[in-house]
């Protein structure tokens, strides 16, 4: 009789751990692992009350691409909920449609993620722009994979849309770090602006990408002032505006690592991208870099040059 109950126990606990990984809930020991798809987009709130919020705009033509749908969750993936945005009007930027706001107390989390798969987050048709930002109060700390918006599980490795995360944490001072951005083939200045004006971002998510795109960390970490090291690089060949103000007023930055061989001067990828910048930090670089003059577009001035 033991025996046969301990096997109806084990085959139980088997069946209710399996269960947890096929992101729609289930088991917390999956949620926010750096495998599977229950590694969601998450926030957590690092003060005693902070917020998650959006803003939506468009320029006010109807765009036929629909409005992306996301849900979330506060309580480990175990119940979901249609997450709506706050769409405001691109000329007078007044409310025209109010969405979710999520409250958290210290140490609290929610969860986002596609409703099944979104094709496209910002989009664009080169004359009309959604644009979508989180907006948060308090103290929030961001992790899991950022593609979890566009694919419930988490399995996408090519970002589907030129401006895809356009602007999509920029001006979150309160954020102080950032999630994971796994993508190994980018679309055009999909990533541009992400992170802009993060004062609070203390460190910066791995870009595993090595085929860049026009424009595609363009102005990505502008004016993180708290950034003290730039997430390797490890592209061989540049293209037009990738690296453009990608690190302008980062009064931190005490690192920089590159696997580029060229500056591209034809017209320069690198354009402003470390202007302002302080003296005293260290650039490292591959043998092939032959040019390692120092100014806004190049190696920062008063740097120490690093081969490896």
């Amino acid at each position: 009789m033991m025996k046969k109950s301990y096997l109806t126990i084990l085959v139980f606990c088997i069946l209710f751990v399996v269960s947890g990984c096929d992101g729609s809930g289930g088991s917390n020991s999956t949620i926010g692992s750096s495998n599977g798809a229950t590694n969601w987009l998450c926030f957590t709130s690092k003060a005693d009350s902070s917020t998650i919020t959006t803003k939506l705009t468009e320029n006010g033509v109807t765009l036929t691409e629909p409005i992306p749908v996301i849900e979330y969750s506060t309580d480990n993936g175990a119940s979901w909920k249609d997450f709506k945005f706050n769409i405001y009007d691109f000329s007078t930027s007044t409310l025209t449609s109010e969405g979710t706001t999520v409250t958290l107390a210290q140490g609290e989390k929610v969860y986002l993620r596609a409703k099944g798969k979104n094709d496209s987050f910002c989009y664009t048709d080169d004359i009309t722009i959604r644009n979508i930002r989180f907006v948060m109060t308090g103290s929030v700390a961001a992790s899991g994979n950022i593609m979890s918006l566009l694919d419930k599980k988490c399995a996408l490795k090519k970002i589907p849309c030129k401006v895809c995360f356009l602007s999509l944490f920029e001006d979150c001072t309160v954020m102080t770090s950032a999630p994971e951005l796994p993508a190994t083939e980018l679309e055009e200045a999909c990533y541009s602006d992400m992170f802009k004006h993060c004062t609070s971002l203390v460190s910066a998510p791995a870009l595993p990408a090595t085929e860049l795109s026009p424009g595609c960390y363009a102005s990505m970490f502008e004016n993180c002032s708290a950034l003290e090291e730039a997430p390797e690089l490890p592209a061989i060949s540049l293209r037009i505006q990738c690296y453009e103000y990608m690190f302008r007023g980062c009064t931190s930055l005490k690192s920089i690592k590159v696997y580029f061989n060229n500056w591209r001067g034809d017209y320069p990828s690198t354009a402003d991208w470390v202007n302002g910048v302080p003296a005293g930090g260290t650039f490292y670089y591959k043998s092939g870099l032959g040019d390692l003059s120092e100014g806004n577009n190049k190696v920062p001035s008063g740097w120490t040059k690093t081969q490896f």
